[in-house]
């Protein structure tokens, strides 16, 4: 496809974002249209296993970019709760396009949206999540930054790294809201 998945439609919001990402509870599907063409959104609970019981949760959103599910974009979260009751978000990206049935920039537009409901989960908990994103080393500083830079900055992420050899991280402690 060479449309380009845009942030924001004429009405004003990203097709994306009638999708409800609240990480509690079992699994959930959803479906959003964009263009003449549908996209499911699966939220699945790896171990089945909460933060509420254990020290670690996994949780897996992935964006299917057509019915026979072999296009899509996975997003592995891992929460983990420290011993000062904190917790560590980490995420694992993996894009699966051989059939190129997702528009370019829908990663970017999903990635954005599953950050967002970060606070949702922290508000949940009623803990501080830590969320730590480093540059991915497949894309070229200046590419990455044309992507991430202005979406976290936008966000509150402060720059923790960035040193000659190409390395950045970026952080950002979300804290519960009342």
């Amino acid at each position: 496809m060479d449309e380009k998945f845009p942030k924001q439609t004429e009405g004003g919001e990203s097709p994306i974002e009638s999708i409800d990402l609240n990480f509690e509870g079992s699994r959930k599907e959803a479906e959003f249209e964009f263009r003449g063409q549908k996209y499911s959104v699966v939220i699945d609970r790896g171990s089945g296993v909460t933060l509420r019981e254990s020290s670690e949760e996994q949780l897996y959103v992935i964006l299917y970019g057509n019915e026979k599910r072999d296009s899509g974009v996975n997003v592995r979260i891992t929460l983990t709760k420290s011993q000062e009751n904190k917790v560590l978000a980490e995420m694992m990206i993996l894009k699966v396009d051989e059939q190129k049935a997702l528009p370019k920039g829908i990663g970017i537009a999903f990635y954005e949206k599953i950050i967002d409901a970060l606070q949702g989960k922290a508000d949940a908990l009623n803990l501080e999540i830590s969320h730590t994103v480093t540059r991915d080393d497949t894309l070229s500083k200046d590419k990455w930054n044309a992507l991430f830079r202005e979406m976290l900055e936008g966000r509150g992420y402060e720059r923790i790294l960035d040193n000659d050899e190409g390395l950045s991280r970026w952080e950002k402690v979300y804290k519960p809201q009342e």
